[in-house]
């Protein structure tokens, strides 16, 4: 199965998450009990992730697209329900990037069974409109045909279209020949392979 290359996230947003991350750790630790002094209060809810899970369709509807963003913590931190839960809802919202999520998640197997069609779909939709990353993982998906018939010339039409833009991963695959694996080595040989 072939990876799906995702582009990495600003470094203001990776920091936002681990503060996040803290917040939500140090409130688990604290059995969520909240404490209220002269300073303030102790693990206040607004802090918390569950707090911008049970918030999200609100934060989305104005506007506040960060909480997307918690998704990719979620996921990274091995709760995939959630991570799925966010993605799904932003996605709804119109969130390319977490169309491109909800493709990985997917293409893994992550809270869902793994599922080559919808991992396509997913990143299909977001190149249909008009996301870079979206086409240039359609492009791989159907130069690979992984999830959808194989189309090479359609393939490298979106690849060709991103690396003019400036995508570098774009021009690596222009230069080595549209060849998917010197982008994702080995990535379906290793989803094939006996691990233990």
């Amino acid at each position: 199965m072939p990876a799906i290359l995702l582009k990495p996230i600003h470094l203001a947003a990776i920091l936002s998450l681990l503060i996040f991350t803290g917040q939500a750790r140090a409130e688990e630790a604290e059995d969520k009990v909240l404490i209220e002094d002269e300073y303030g209060v102790t693990n206040p809810e607004e802090l918390s992730m569950n707090y911008y899970v049970k918030n999200m369709n609100r934060n989305l509807r104005r506007g506040h697209d960060f909480v997307c963003s918690l998704g990719y913590l979620a996921t990274k931190s091995g709760d995939h329900k959630t991570a799925l839960k966010i993605f799904k809802n932003c996605a709804k919202h119109g969130n390319q990037g977490s169309k491109v999520w909800m493709s990985y998640m997917h293409q893994n197997g992550y809270g869902v069974k793994k599922d080559p069609k919808a991992a396509t779909d997913w990143v299909k939709e977001s190149a249909q409109e008009g996301y870079s990353i979206g086409k240039y993982n359609y492009g791989l998906a159907l130069l690979k045909g992984y999830g959808v018939k194989r189309d090479a010339k359609a393939g490298k039409a979106l690849i060709d279209e991103v690396a003019k833009q400036g995508d570098i991963h774009a021009k690596e695959l222009q230069e080595n020949n549209y060849n998917p694996d010197v982008v994702t080595p080995d990535a379906d040989q290793l989803d094939q392979q006996n691990l233990f």
